[in-house]
């Protein structure tokens, strides 16, 4: 039994052919017939539903979804507010799904329709998109360079510069997207074309079933704006979300807490000790600005994570786009393996020095 509402039932096709005959005499003698003849083949040239290549989620690829999407608003957050140089907020994405041109036609005339390569080749390509409203693209960019982030306008005009730093900023969001989504699929999110009229984009098919993520960002200064990242269906329902598991080892605490438990928005601290130094009171005493401490260790051994000043994990120290970041690889349970690797670790470093 089909669940679409009504007024998404009819294709445009469809509904010029009801509206001919209606207009020609609600269906009687030789108007009728030709009004049902054009009816009819409207509605047989409806594509059958592919089973095999299925467009519609199930419920726990949408839990699955949805968590990830979870992921990426929180990673989002600390980036945008680093961006736009103030306090940040990104909530939880609302969820749309219907066919493309649906929504398509619900978005703002002109729109900053970033086009995103999903893979594939030729009439197998797959492509997204990630939308941003051409005001609040220019007030991110204001922002990002320094102003107030109240210059942007919604005119008609975009300009070439605008659009380079806006493709910028668009990579910079699409970045924790991509990392969230990288346990449930391997798809890659990147921009090969900008568009601004979503009426006449050809990125994604009117009949494609899409899942469409809104982002609300709320920005500093009274900055505030959506960000839509708008995927095909038939791409999340791959089959890939029912069989993969996006964690090994301890379930994440998303997993343990329900939503709507409080216990699940508690704060807490997480600390990373690089290393540790005994030290006297004397010679804390006589330190000084440009005093160097040897903390014994070296930087490429694994960084101790602490949860409320807990050990819990431990981590490898990177840089990521610029940031320092860190890579959880072991968890505290494994302590005594990861020391006997720590010192392994060691000592070989250890002979390889001895031997140059």
């Amino acid at each position: 039994m089909s669940t679409d509402k009504p007024r998404e039932v009819l294709t445009p096709e469809e509904l010029s052919a009801l509206l001919e005959v209606v207009g020609e005499g609600g269906g009687s003698g030789g108007s009728s017939e030709g009004g049902a003849r054009n009816f009819s083949a409207s509605a047989a040239a409806a594509e059958p539903y592919d089973f095999r290549h299925r467009s519609r989620l199930t419920q726990r690829e949408l839990t699955l979804l949805s968590s990830a999407m979870g992921r990426a608003a929180r990673g989002l957050g600390p980036i945008l507010r680093s961006l736009l140089r103030g306090p940040t907020k990104v909530g939880d994405p609302a969820c749309n799904q219907r066919p493309a041109r649906l929504y398509l036609r619900g978005l703002p005339v002109p729109s900053l329709l970033f086009v995103l390569d999903l893979g594939g080749e030729g009439e197998a390509k797959n492509q997204g998109l990630l939308v941003l409203d051409p005001g609040f693209a220019a007030a991110l960019v204001d922002r990002m360079l320094g102003g107030s982030g109240q210059s942007g306008g919604s005119g008609p005009g975009v300009g070439r510069a605008m659009l380079a730093l806006t493709k910028r900023v668009v990579n910079t969001i699409l970045a924790p997207i991509e990392e969230a989504l990288s346990d449930l699929l391997s798809i890659s999110l990147k921009v090969t074309a900008i568009e601004t009229d979503p009426y006449l984009t050809r990125a994604l098919p009117p009949t494609e079933p899409v899942q469409a993520y809104e982002f609300e960002v709320d920005g500093p200064d009274e900055l505030a704006g959506l960000v839509r990242l708008v995927l095909p269906a038939r791409i999340l329902a791959s089959g890939k979300l029912e069989t993969s598991e996006p964690h090994s080892g301890p379930p994440p605490a998303e997993r343990l807490l329900q939503p709507d438990n409080p216990v699940a928005n508690l704060p807490v601290d997480v600390s990373a000790v690089l290393g540790e130094l005994p030290v006297t009171v004397q010679t804390l005493l006589d330190l000084e600005v440009g005093d160097v401490l040897c903390l014994g260790c070296h930087v490429e051994e694994p960084v101790e994570v602490r949860v409320s000043g807990e050990p819990k994990f431990y981590a490898k120290a990177g840089l990521r786009r610029g940031r320092l970041v860190l890579k959880l690889i072991d968890h505290e349970a494994d302590r005594d393996r990861m020391q006997q690797g720590v010192n392994t670790w060691r000592i070989s470093r250890k002979m390889t020095q001895l031997a140059s």
